[in-house]
């Protein structure tokens, strides 16, 4: 009988250091924090909307700069690139659809805004392929590489 006295005079007295220590940690917070803690929903919502605010501004700002860029800028960048791909002297077909493809999927995982749209835009890079042809070089449409990916694109739809 003494021996579960003794252990519930343990237990109580563990149960009262805990509480204490707990104490202990809430009178430890500044008074700051506790503000923090009890902020009215109303003060929640104006610092949300300021927040909001200022994350468009950022996007806006990280935007604005594309339409500064004039043609004649797009299209050097455009031949460093193609200098920097011809600089690599690989002479496998194969070998540089590699390194475009990967550089290519590394852009879309970039820029994509959702994984959603990460997986939409590669099942439609196709048509952009297809565009580009039209838009970059007319002869090529004339030649049948153009007939081709219908070809290619068909076929891989069909095995979806």
């Amino acid at each position: 009988m003494e021996s579960l006295t003794t252990l519930a005079t343990a237990a109580e007295n563990m149960s009262h250091q805990k509480e204490n220590s707990i104490r202990t940690e809430v009178n430890s917070i500044s008074q700051n924090e506790r503000r923090q803690y009890l902020r009215q929903p109303s003060e929640i919502l104006s610092e949300l909307k300021e927040l909001e605010e200022i994350n468009k501004e950022k996007k806006s700002n990280k935007r604005d700069w594309h339409a500064y860029l004039s043609i004649e800028e797009r299209l050097n960048i455009r031949k460093k690139i193609e200098g920097a791909y011809r600089a690599a002297n690989i002479s496998d077909i194969d070998r540089l659809l590699k390194v475009v493809s990967a550089l290519e999927e590394e852009y879309l995982h970039i820029l994509a805004p959702s994984r959603l749209d990460y997986f939409k835009s590669g099942a439609q890079y196709t048509e952009r392929i297809r565009e580009k042809i039209f838009l970059a070089e007319p002869h090529i449409r004339t030649n049948g590489i153009s007939s081709q990916l219908n070809k290619k694109s068909k076929a891989s739809h069909d095995d979806v």
